[in-house]
């Protein structure tokens, strides 16, 4: 797929990529990512990064396996 669409807070990584790269993305994967976004807000009540994008604090500990650093900031 080459679509930008949907709310940032909620795409995939490879999305915004998509716009740097012009390869494409899997649309079963993003859909999946999403769902998870959408499942933390609903089990957090807060979004788990502004955008999924490298400059992102929160996507890059979770990029980097820091995920004791992403909760304490989402407590």
């Amino acid at each position: 797929m080459h679509t930008y669409c949907g709310t940032p807070t909620y795409m995939a990584p490879e999305i915004f990529e998509t716009l740097e790269s012009k390869i494409g993305y899997e649309g079963e994967a993003a859909d999946t990512w999403a769902l998870g976004v959408c499942l933390f807000v609903c089990v957090t009540g807060n979004v788990p990064m502004i955008t999924a994008q490298k400059q992102d604090a929160h996507f890059s500990m979770l990029k980097y396996m820091k995920y004791d650093d992403f909760w304490v900031n989402h407590e």
